[in-house]
């Protein structure tokens, strides 16, 4: 017993060795020292045996490398707020320069402006973040829609990602969802950069959940579909409202209305009597599964070579009475095989 007690203590001794030999090895090989402003733990910080220097590091600097500043001011040097910061000739967005009016910049709740413009910094993986001015942008009342990632708007306009958008109507234009907006006109289907106009009766517009919204005549569906398409691409899928039957969400994918269950909005021939989709805590499809009497599904692919009457779920494992499954549907090992 004793043995194993010294054997335990030295193994214990021997990884609190190595961790500190690993902490002391980034913190050597860092040139970023201690922030310059304390308040702000991250961001910005001076070189670790000298403050000739000033780094920009996204983590704490001693430990996580950091880039050094080019032809900075050090004596006029100072934090705007979380990654911007300036000296007398130049702001800075995290390591970069970026080209704005010096003295008259400032961060507005995260937006860069300063007396006479808006500026959008482009996080483009393949290239530097570079602030660009938003066109026709008043910095007095321009600000980013909260709820709604990239839009922002100013007294006149409506902007996404940086760029202008020309809605029909500004002054009765709102947002219905994530993935849905209106104006007095028309109805929005909300996309990477911008919208389409879908033809409805916004009067009677509502939303239902998630990428549904319905009028008293037909039910839209704003999907990134999976499976058999094209994952990338969102679809815009409409399928007819009858007012005598109640539109049921099955999950975030799955509807049953009129004693049929639809994938995103389109039709499928799936049980609506037996239908169960397997969901996560958030009442979202598992992983894609879902069955019915009949056949297991995939997202909207059947897997025919899966027992539907015996195929569940429990404990990460997806299984019917032959074989274990993964995500893709296809057989991890037989069921008599350790999983």
């Amino acid at each position: 017993m004793e043995i194993f007690l010294i054997i335990i203590g030295v193994c214990f001794a021997a990884g609190i060795g190595f961790m500190l030999f690993l902490m002391g090895s980034f913190y050597f090989s860092s040139p970023a020292g201690k922030s310059i402003d304390k308040s702000k733990p991250f961001g910005y910080f001076w070189g670790k045996f000298s403050k000739n220097k000033i780094y920009y590091a996204s983590s704490a600097g001693s430990f996580s490398g950091g880039t050094e500043l080019v032809d900075v001011d050090i004596a006029t040097f100072e934090l705007i707020e979380y990654d911007y910061a300036k000296d007398k000739n130049r702001v800075y967005f995290k390591q970069s320069p970026i080209d704005v009016d010096v003295a008259t910049f400032y961060v507005d709740n995260n937006v860069p402006k300063d007396k006479s413009h808006v500026y959008y910094i482009d996080m483009s993986r393949d290239k530097e973040p570079l602030a660009s001015i938003i066109e026709v942008a008043d910095p007095a009342n321009y600000q980013e829609i909260e709820g709604h990632s990239y839009w922002a708007k100013d007294r006149a306009h409506y902007f996404m990602s940086g760029k202008i958008i020309e809605v029909i109507d500004y002054d009765s234009f709102s947002f219905i969802s994530h993935g849905w907006a209106k104006d007095k006109k028309n109805l929005y289907q909300l996309t990477d950069d911008g919208f389409n106009i879908v033809d409805a009766n916004v009067n009677e517009i509502k939303w239902l959940e998630g990428a549904l919204v319905q009028d008293d005549k037909k039910v839209y569906v704003s999907a990134y579909m999976q499976g058999n398409s094209d994952p990338d691409t969102l679809q815009l899928n409409i399928f007819d409202y009858q007012a005598s039957s109640e539109i049921e969400l099955l999950s975030d994918v799955h509807v049953r209305h009129n004693g049929k269950i639809y994938y995103c909005g389109l039709p499928t021939e799936i049980d609506a009597a037996s239908f169960r989709p397997f969901l996560d805590q958030g009442k979202r499809l598992l992983m894609g599964f879902s069955k019915d009497k009949n056949s297991v599904y995939l997202f909207n692919t059947k897997l025919p070579h899966i027992d539907a009457a015996s195929f569940t779920y429990e404990n990460y494992d997806f299984r019917d009475n032959n074989n274990h499954y993964d995500r893709n549907g296809q057989v991890v090992t037989p069921i008599n095989e350790p999983f």
